[in-house]
């Protein structure tokens, strides 16, 4: 009895640590004013654009990245006032070949983080010019901003285009991703052997204002790991309950 009890304990724990190594599943920092969640995922380039009303003498525009499975190509952001005006944001194309007057953050200390590409970089290309912004942060966020000059009570425009590769090409994507979702879903995030890139996480946000938190959100973990961590319990309440018997 005791060497069953053993195996059983050894099988609870191989149980429930693995399911708390695995939920890399971070959400993304709240205060977005765009968040691409539930919109169609682009096949091409695609223009996107959102507005907003200036708050002080200067803004911090960031864009917030995820592409558990493959890549996006980020390019021609441009910020202007509502209706039209010269472009507020410098290098929006990254045609400096990096990321002059761009401040990067990496969210969560995520793998496969953004960087400027040149056509081509991961089958993406850019949407103009020769340089873009491939991004394809896994697990979690990562982001880039730009402050800029902004009159109080002023209404401007936010525009980029994004595209993206991977989404139903990838070898561990059973289901071919055709909305953007901010986390995971598909029990792919973190398994052993791993490095997430199965997962099916895939989300742009934009902020105007204070530059996102960079203290990584609490990871959110998958329904796949709450069965799991409660077997594990589980198991090892019923080790402990049958070793008391045995004792009494």
């Amino acid at each position: 009895m005791r060497s069953f009890l053993k195996t059983i304990t050894i099988v609870a724990i191989a149980i429930v640590l693995p399911s708390l190594a695995h939920a890399q599943n971070y959400g993304p920092p709240p205060g977005a004013i765009l968040d691409l969640n539930g919109q169609p995922v682009p096949t091409t380039y695609t223009q996107y654009s959102v507005n907003f009303t200036a708050a002080d003498t200067s803004t911090d525009v960031t864009f917030v990245f995820r592409h558990d499975p493959g890549y996006f190509g980020f390019d021609d952001a441009s910020v202007t006032l509502f209706g039209g005006g010269s472009n507020l944001i410098s290098n929006g194309g990254f045609e400096t070949g990096d990321t002059t007057n761009w401040t990067y953050f990496n969210q969560n200390n995520v793998s496969f983080a953004g960087s400027v590409g040149t056509t081509p970089t991961q089958n993406l290309n850019a949407n103009s010019g020769t340089y873009f912004w491939v991004d394809g942060a896994t697990q979690g966020y990562d982001g880039l901003t730009q402050t800029i000059a902004t009159t109080i009570g002023s209404t401007y425009t936010i525009s980029f285009y994004l595209n993206q590769y991977d989404t139903n090409g990838h070898a561990g994507v059973t289901t071919p991703i055709t909305n953007f979702q901010a986390l995971s879903t598909n029990g792919q995030v973190g398994d052993p052997g791993q490095d997430g890139t199965a997962g099916n996480g895939v989300d742009l946000l934009v902020y105007a204002g204070a530059v996102p938190s960079t203290i990584p959100p609490a990871p959110v973990p998958e329904p796949e790991i709450y069965a799991m961590f409660g077997i594990g319990l589980g198991l090892m309440g019923w080790v402990g309950r049958r070793r008391k018997q045995q004792a009494a």
